[in-house]
């Protein structure tokens, strides 16, 4: 199996080279498990990671894109290859994206695919608002074949209201 983890390589490459795109396409391509976690994604290579999920000879089964402010416009590009029959991953990671309700409406159309390989989808800490919230519920009971959901909204807030209620425990004996 081969892993690859380009985000330290791609914080110091310049994606606008040519050379440089095809270079990371063909790491792409020979590996199972990515990790493009907290590179500062730029659209172009948004679109070379798509454009990578769609080849025959693509064999990444775990993409790992947390922490990349991806937004919206980026999850789209992602589904838009999921979609294709050739796209084999099993495992998504889109924590910490900035992943909004378009965002999600455009995953919930991929998740009802009968023919989709997901398994695991991680949507943490991204404010999927609550019509983006009801449209993943609809595509869960709809035909959805995840088998492992990761939504985490607001983990800061619960700890702040933890210690908030263990405060006021103790004031009031």
């Amino acid at each position: 199996m081969c892993v690859i983890t380009l985000s330290v390589y791609i914080k110091r490459v310049s994606l606008h080279c040519d050379v440089q795109i095809e270079k990371i396409k063909t790491a792409i391509l020979n590996s199972l498990f990515h990790r493009l976690n907290c590179c500062h994604m730029t659209p172009l290579l948004c679109a070379t990671v798509a454009s990578v999920l769609r080849s025959p000879n693509s064999c990444i089964t775990v993409l790992d894109l947390g922490h990349n402010n991806l937004g919206d416009g980026g999850v789209k590009r992602i589904c838009d290859r999921l979609w294709n029959a050739n796209c084999k991953v099993e495992t998504l990671n889109l924590s910490h994206n900035n992943v909004g309700e378009q965002g999600v409406k455009e995953l919930c159309k991929v998740l009802i695919r009968p023919t989709l390989k997901l398994l695991t989808l991680d949507l943490s800490y991204n404010d999927l608002g609550d019509l983006g919230l009801e449209s993943l519920a609809f595509a869960l009971h709809e035909r959805c074949t995840l088998q492992a959901l990761r939504y985490v909204q607001q983990y800061v807030h619960i700890k702040e209201r933890w210690a908030s209620n263990e405060k006021v425990a103790r004031s009031n004996p």
